[in-house]
């Protein structure tokens, strides 16, 4: 004879059962947290580097910014220089000088654009007093 009656073992062994159940869930819950945690940390890594490589663009464009100001300035004002004594002919036709002046603008932008090595600026080069009629 068993001294344990029947119902007894088939209620523990329900509760065992339960018991077992609850535990393999409770695991699996901290596995699925695990990998979540793992995919917000790498979420969190890849925002971080996009937010660098975004403020290191703003930064070289505020660079960028400033120097094309100031390429901007001296152009105008050399042209503003060449256009200072002379009328404007009928047929608008540029002065050479104001056309280097433009033609160096357009190339410095291009070698700023493509990131080659910039050229002059027109500050930098010596005036051209043969070019005036």
């Amino acid at each position: 004879m068993n001294p344990i009656p029947v119902s007894w073992l088939a209620i523990s062994g329900i509760v065992l059962a339960v018991a077992g159940f609850a535990s393999g869930w409770s695991v699996q819950d901290w596995r699925r947290d695990s990998q979540e945690l793992e995919e917000l940390q790498q979420a969190t890594e890849d925002l971080k580097k996009q937010t660098d490589r975004v403020a290191a663009s703003a930064t070289k464009y505020g660079q960028d910014r400033v120097v094309n100001t100031r390429e901007t300035e001296e152009r105008t004002h050399e042209i503003r220089t060449i256009y200072k004594d002379r009328p404007v002919t009928a047929s608008c036709a540029l002065p050479d000088a104001t056309q280097r002046v433009l033609n160096a603008g357009i190339a410095s932008a291009n070698a700023r654009a493509s990131g080659e090595p910039q050229t002059e600026l027109p500050a930098d080069r010596a005036p051209d007093s043969t070019a005036r009629p």
